[in-house]
């Protein structure tokens, strides 16, 4: 599954807005240091116990969206409920997770990605 997870140097729904750069200054510590993406679904607070699928495969496409070309639903009870609820046909939208600071403006500074967030929707724009 390909999913969009963020679409870079414009203002998000919550008016923040991650550069292009420093989402490829993420990615390449990703890719450099073989980090895996764990993603959550539905709110679960961040730990190990939650992780219902890892992203993989992280890019910034040519129209400067930050897409995961592969996520690996996990066999753990997110996963299963994630997966039950894609095969039921509930919208799910994914959205980046981390620490960093923001200013007056709302563009992002200092970013660290930490894992991925899915929840069910039933509009979601990038």
């Amino acid at each position: 599954m390909k999913i969009k997870l963020l679409q870079c140097d414009i203002p998000n729904k919550n008016g923040r807005i991650y550069s292009t750069d420093i989402i490829k200054s993420q990615l390449d510590e990703i890719n450099q240091n073989n980090k895996q993406i764990l993603g959550y679904y539905n709110n679960a607070p961040h730990t190990l116990s939650n992780v219902a699928f890892i992203a993989k495969n992280l890019e910034i496409d040519k129209d400067g969206m930050l897409i995961s070309n592969t996520i690996e639903i996990l066999e753990t009870p997110q996963g299963k409920k994630l997966t039950e609820d894609l095969n039921s046909g509930f919208n799910i939208a994914f959205n980046i997770s981390g620490i960093g600071n923001i200013d007056n403006n709302g563009i992002i500074s200092n970013y660290a990605l930490e894992g991925i967030d899915a929840h069910t929707t039933l509009d979601f724009e990038i």
